[in-house]
């Protein structure tokens, strides 16, 4: 005749011999494959910039790494320090403020103005 066909909850199920040939997915294998592409995403766009993140505490050496490479001194935040402190750190911060209000003033109204 055949071979003998078993019903379970996946589907039909084909014996033969003493291996058992399922004809579909396990039940938790779909929902699985549709989660993927969110793994990927979240690994790559928030666990792998981290190393960049960290890269601003520590004297970064190429040929050691970021993790084997020294923190900074001041639990990391010399170079912070060294920012707020500069001689530039007035004219850097006037020049962002000032090119944000460019940005507001000629690229938010235009939108408005011209719906088409």
């Amino acid at each position: 005749m055949g071979e003998p066909v078993l019903m379970a909850k996946d589907g039909p199920v084909l014996r033969k011999g003493k291996k058992v040939i399922s004809a579909g997915h396990g039940p938790g294998q779909i929902p699985l494959l549709m989660i993927l592409p969110v793994v990927i995403y979240f690994f790559v766009f928030r666990y792998l910039p981290i190393g960049g993140i960290l890269m601003a505490f520590i004297d970064f050496n190429p040929l050691v790494g970021i993790i084997k490479s020294p923190w900074l001194k001041n639990y990391g935040m010399q170079k912070f320090i060294d920012f707020f402190t500069g001689p530039y750190f007035y004219r850097i911060v006037k020049s962002t403020i000032v090119l944000n209000e460019y940005a507001l003033l000629f690229k938010f109204p235009v939108p408005i103005r011209s719906p088409f």
